[in-house]
């Protein structure tokens, strides 16, 4: 992918001096850029472009030099196989100058470049409106920002990279996306892909990052499809135990510091789940239900009542036929039903009377445990499940926010059965 730098150059008298970066020094100059170009750039090819935004102060003053040698002078001497751009710029002094600022540096900016950028003398509000057109092209152009540069000259004039901040802003993005929508492939692309890079030194963590997110995006496969017994077993106490073990080693890492409270926000939304506990269908309910996955939300709601029921009955929880029966117990008794009305499933006689012991078996248990308001609550569940799984192709109409209204209705009295 093209490489690009991008540099502000700015209006004031500057002093020359010695850049340091990493273990390399710069030879002296008056600008940041052309210790840039040295330091960054020199070996660069000539698909790869370097461009000077200046405004006509800066042009005049440090361009073209009116009391000293110009940067233009000074690139004109190097030699490199980039070609060199200068963009004139307003100063930016009304809204209708930033936006001119916003769109021509957008307009620089092509598909998947891959963006140095040097805010080292972008006045004002400059080093922030350069961080929103970053973001932006990102979206629509696909471009990766490797480097941000600030070259600072206050005791050894050094440049710093700052980056992290970038990357700060992808994590939060995808966490929130997370949190809000439970979308989590951002987060799981950008655990491989950036923190490897960033943080090659710490092993340890970008492993612990990388299996994370993918536990994390494996759940949310299961929520998406509705897999109850992964929901069940999935290893709750492993995933929140790494989550800690990543705040640990972020915390010796002050750069790192931020990202805490939104990885702590992850942990949270498994706060109540644990390992080997039969209510974890029952408790993912609430996640369907919070990011929007309403037709997961009346199945996995349905399916767990089922479950709970076989589980109390002692029956195999992933025998059709069983839980045939405990579904024809439940509508049995939310609709009191006489037995004459009964259907009873076999092949044969000795199968049919084998399977009515048991369906009386399981609506006594709902009988006496005083389960018949719950058998009313799956028979209004079955209802609103049969009719969003039908797409809507039937007489009773429904606007979506019913479905969501009612699952939320529905889950909060069902909740009242259990002790979870």
């Amino acid at each position: 992918m093209p490489k690009k730098l991008i540099s502000f150059l700015g209006a004031g008298k500057y002093e020359p001096c010695i850049y340091k970066y990493e273990n390399k020094s710069s030879t002296e100059s008056r600008f940041i850029q052309k210790a840039l170009i040295e330091l960054i750039c020199k070996d660069w090819e000539e698909k790869d472009e370097i461009i000077i935004l200046l405004t006509e102060k800066s042009e005049k003053m440090n361009w073209e030099g009116e009391t000293y040698k110009g940067l233009k002078y000074e690139l004109e001497e190097m030699d490199i196989k980039p070609e060199i751009k200068t963009i004139k710029i307003p100063d930016g002094n009304t809204e209708e100058e930033v936006w001119e600022i916003f769109n021509k540096i957008f307009e620089i900016i092509n598909e998947r470049d891959e963006i140095y950028i040097d805010i080292t003398h972008s006045f004002r509000y400059l080093p922030m409106l350069a961080t929103i057109i970053l973001d932006y092209a990102k979206t629509l152009k696909g471009i990766k920002v490797k480097k941000i540069f600030y070259g600072n000259v206050f005791g050894e004039p050094r440049i710093m990279e700052l980056q992290e901040l970038d990357r700060l802003l992808d994590w939060n993005k995808a966490i929130d996306k997370f949190l809000t929508t439970g979308y989590v492939e951002d987060l799981y692309n950008l655990s491989k892909r950036e923190y490897g890079k960033l943080h090659k030194e710490n092993r340890e963590l970008h492993e612990l990052l990388k299996n994370n997110t993918g536990k994390l995006k494996k759940y949310m496969e299961y929520l998406a499809t509705v897999r109850g017994d992964e929901i069940n077993n999935f290893d709750y106490d492993e995933f929140k135990n790494e989550i800690d073990e990543i705040i640990k080693i972020i915390k010796k890492d002050s750069s790192l510091a931020p990202l805490i409270p939104l990885i702590e926000k992850i942990k949270d939304k498994f706060k109540d789940f644990k390992n080997n506990d039969k209510y974890n269908c029952l408790r993912a309910v609430s996640l369907c239900i919070e990011f929007n996955l309403i037709q997961q939300a009346y199945t996995l709601l349905q399916e767990s009542v089922i479950t709970l029921i076989c589980k109390d009955l002692d029956l195999d929880y992933l025998d059709k036929e069983y839980r045939g029966l405990v579904s024809s117990a439940l509508n049995i008794v939310a609709r009191d039903l006489p037995k004459n009305e009964w259907k009873i499933p076999g092949k044969d006689e000795d199968e049919k009377k084998k399977n009515l012991e048991l369906l009386k078996k399981i609506v006594d248990h709902l009988k006496t445990n005083n389960l018949t308001k719950l058998s009313k609550l799956y028979d209004k569940l079955t209802q609103y499940r049969n009719n969003i799984n039908h797409a809507g192709f039937n007489k009773d109409k429904m606007e979506p926010k019913k479905f969501k209204n009612m699952i939320n209705e529905i889950y909060r009295n069902i909740l009242n059965f259990y002790s979870i």
